[in-house]
């Protein structure tokens, strides 16, 4: 049994301390020979209404009568309780006025116990039958999640939802237990889900099992085939991780079993569904990039860092030149059915022969698929390719039916 604070008896004593040698409380009494706290002022001392304190026993019992051990009794609003010994007692102790109890233990529902004096609870605590009522898809079946013993996560379908993405794998991300997602980070990509590690020579996905029937592997992949079921149709998704799945579905659980199950119509009123959101997905902070002339000064660094100097056949760069200083040119690339010429050489041409360069540079020869010319700039292609890219989805659904027939629209 441990108790959580002793504040009450800390303030006790220390109270107790300070009367006891204090002159001027609870008719202490003092000279210069001797300093004694008289009878009557240590009665009226201890007898205070602030230092009665009440003392709180009882034990905590199942609804079959087992004594249960290790159960949480805490004053509620404050930080003193106990944990009940091994046969289900505890004891405590609170200052003389009315609270409440609060009971607690996992997988049982927690009780509140109001006191309005000193004595003995005894404390009946019940099962908490919500989390072990719920039905769990397992195989080809559906069990309670109280006869389970194998490891099985379930996944709520408000919390895959609550992840603005069209992508079932990603949205596992985080939210069930030994379930790991990785993405490539490539625009568009799927993401890979592990639920035993990677190292499987046969590849690392689990099992997918939609509706009952194993998803298998076609030109796309299984991972496109998960990527392609609207997350909104999801009813239930139950991740299987041990190797009681593979008594249910063979070799191929080796990797674990990840078990989609999709809405359905319910017999009743129809029932029509939206649902819409709007996200916008940018960088929070762009790096600084070099723009053409500092590129140009740094490439010359790195070239005299390197123990090379001008007039080095390695001192060249088919944009900036030869020179002693980068030389941003004019053109970046002309391509004239195929010839590609363009930077230091394309500025040579300049002056070498002026009639051919103006007709390698004459917009009105611009022909995009034969005659191509680029100039230079100081684009910020970082800047330009990540602009904010923003996300719509907009989820019309209709359901219902009756003793003949049921549907599900969406």
């Amino acid at each position: 049994m441990r108790n959580f604070t002793r504040e009450w008896q800390k303030v006790t004593f220390g109270l107790l301390v300070i009367a006891f040698f204090s002159n001027s409380t609870h008719d202490a009494v003092a000279n210069d020979k001797s300093a004694a706290i008289s009878k009557r002022a240590l009665i009226n001392i201890i007898t205070s209404k602030h230092f009665v304190a009440w003392p709180i026993t009882g034990k905590v019992t199942s609804a079959t009568g087992e004594a249960l051990p290790g159960v949480t009794v805490l004053v509620k609003g404050t930080t003193n309780g106990v944990t009940t010994g091994s046969d289900g007692s505890f004891s405590l102790t609170v200052p003389d006025q009315a609270g409440t109890l609060v009971i607690s233990f996992i997988g049982f529902a927690t009780k509140e116990i109001a006191f309005t004096k000193a004595g003995t609870y005894n404390i009946t605590l019940a099962d908490d039958a919500k989390t072990l009522e719920e039905v769990v898809v397992t195989g080809y079946t559906s069990e309670k999640k109280k006869d389970i013993i194998g490891s099985v996560s379930v996944v709520k379908t408000e919390e895959l939802l609550a992840t603005p993405t069209g992508n079932i794998s990603s949205q596992l991300q985080g939210r069930a237990p030994g379930v790991t997602v990785s993405t490539s980070g490539e625009p568009g990509g799927s993401a890979k889900v592990r639920i035993r590690g990677f190292g499987s020579f046969g590849g690392s996905d689990p099992l997918y099992v939609i509706d009952g029937v194993p998803a298998t592997s076609s030109g796309a992949g299984i991972s496109s085939i998960i990527d392609n079921l609207n997350p909104n149709d999801i009813e239930s998704v139950q991740v299987l991780k041990d190797a009681a799945s593979a008594s249910v579905y063979g070799a191929r659980a080796a990797n674990g079993v990840v078990i989609i199950t999709t809405k359905k119509g319910k017999s009743g009123s129809a029932k029509i569904t939206v649902d819409s959101y709007y996200a916008t997905s940018f960088f929070n902070k762009f790096p600084d990039m070099l723009n053409t002339r500092e590129l140009g000064e740094a490439y010359w660094k790195g070239l005299a860092g390197a123990g090379y100097k001008v007039g080095d056949a390695a001192w060249t760069h088919p944009q900036y030149g030869k020179g002693a200083e980068p030389v941003i040119p004019e053109y970046i690339l002309v391509n004239l059915n195929g010839t590609r010429i363009g930077g230091a050489d394309l500025e040579a041409l300049r002056l070498s022969n002026p009639a051919l360069f103006a007709q390698y540079v004459d917009p009105a020869n611009y022909d995009f698929k034969n005659h191509q010319i680029v100039k230079s700039s100081d684009t910020n292609w970082f800047d330009e390719v990540f602009n904010p890219a923003p996300t719509q989805s907009y989820q019309l659904g209709a359901s219902g039916g009756s003793e003949v027939g049921t549907y599900a629209l969406s």
